[in-house]
């Protein structure tokens, strides 16, 4: 067979995807080596997601194998600059056997959450600020909408880009390669070159690194770099011995501070607890006014100062007298219930026959996977 050309593919998501075809991945297998998702993979192969050009050099170039085929890479960087309207003159991208990279760029790293339009100050804070000086590990755990995330993510304006945030997803991110890679571009945007293998996939034939030495070698990155890494969603590791495990060989062994977001509070050797419950009374009262909600003391009592359920409550107040909002909270049987129904009356129609669809499977549906979301796009054409 001839040789196919590369200037035959007019697109960045064309060439994208015969490269991936050519180095005998699944769109699931570059998901994982580049810390992205199905659904973002199969975006850029249709053209439906812009490509980053830093991100292309940094994850995608070796996650393909390409550092020795500059002809390839230069094509792929090309048609990236032509999707984004851009050109390459100028840019600054180096391709080279150590992933180059923009420190003053973190590629994909996940970014702290930003924080609330109205932020109310809280004795928690530095509360929490105090105690994660003393004990440096530590595991927050309280219910939903308590302020796990956002008094973490002020905790970390402090820290800069010293800072991880990593959130675990069920089905998509909750694996240690994902998490080993992550804290490996972490490292590597900090100069800690000794992580840069973590990001290469073996050649066919070869064996990768063990997870002991994946861990060995970011274990020896975060002694070199203070840091602080949060980590969200830290529920989801119950049933997960091994990300367990490698929170716990992190704490023992590196100068890290750690913080862990969780529902539920579990066994983490090495870690010390603090459970996290609403606003003080004050707090939760000075949010009320600040919005001018009315009736303050009984919407306090009603939904026990959680901050989440304070500003769903303010939301659904506006416009209607607050006696009468209220009234309809204390009537549901269930808050939750209640949410669920103003959630579902502001669904557009595709929505409402997506959601009405996917309550009759059987099993758990993984909505990143290729198919739900070329249904999607049936329904509603292509989205960005």
């Amino acid at each position: 067979m001839p040789a196919v050309k590369l200037d035959s593919f007019a697109t960045f998501g064309a060439l994208l995807h015969f490269l991936r075809r050519r180095a005998r991945l699944t769109q699931r297998d570059l998901a994982i080596a580049t810390g992205y998702s199905e659904a973002h993979i199969s975006r850029l192969e249709n053209n439906q997601r812009l490509p980053d050009l830093t991100s292309v050099v940094a994850l995608i170039v070796p996650a393909l194998d390409l550092n020795d085929d500059a002809t390839s890479v230069a094509r792929l960087l090309e048609l990236a600059a032509a999707a984004r309207g851009e050109t390459l003159a100028g840019t600054k991208v180096m391709v080279s056997k150590k992933i180059a990279h923009q420190k003053s760029e973190l590629g994909l790293l996940e970014l702290p959450p930003p924080l609330p339009f109205c932020l109310i100050e809280r004795k928690a804070t530095s509360q929490l600020q105090q105690r994660l000086a003393s004990e440096r590990y530590l595991l927050v755990n309280g219910l939903a909408g308590v302020g796990k995330t956002v008094l973490a993510s002020q905790l970390a304006q402090g820290w800069g880009e010293r800072c991880f945030w990593f959130s675990f997803t069920a089905t998509i991110n909750l694996t240690s390669e994902i998490l080993l890679r992550q804290l490996a571009l972490f490292l590597l945007s900090h100069g800690a070159d000794q992580v840069e293998p973590l990001l290469h996939l073996p050649n066919d034939g070869e064996l990768g690194l063990s997870f002991e030495r994946q861990l060995a070698l970011v274990i020896h990155g975060l002694q070199q770099i203070p840091a602080l890494l949060c980590l969200d969603n830290g529920h989801l590791l119950i049933d997960q011995p091994q990300l367990r495990l490698m929170l716990e060989q992190l704490a023992q062994k590196t100068n890290s501070h750690m913080l862990v977001l969780s529902r539920e509070q579990f066994n983490l050797q090495g870690f010390h607890y603090w459970a996290l419950h609403g606003f003080e009374p004050n707090e939760a009262q000075a949010l009320l006014d600040h919005y001018g909600v009315e009736a303050g003391q009984h919407v306090i009592e009603r939904t026990q100062a959680n901050p989440g359920l304070l500003r769903l409550t303010i939301g659904l107040l506006a416009g209607r007298a607050a006696a009468a909002g209220l009234q309809h909270l204390i009537d549901e049987p269930q808050i939750a219930s209640f949410v669920l129904e103003q959630l579902l009356r502001q669904l557009p129609s595709s929505s409402e026959r997506l959601l009405t669809l996917l309550a009759v499977a059987a099993h758990p549906l993984n909505l990143h996977a290729e198919w739900p979301m070329e249904c999607s796009f049936a329904v509603d054409g292509p989205y960005q």
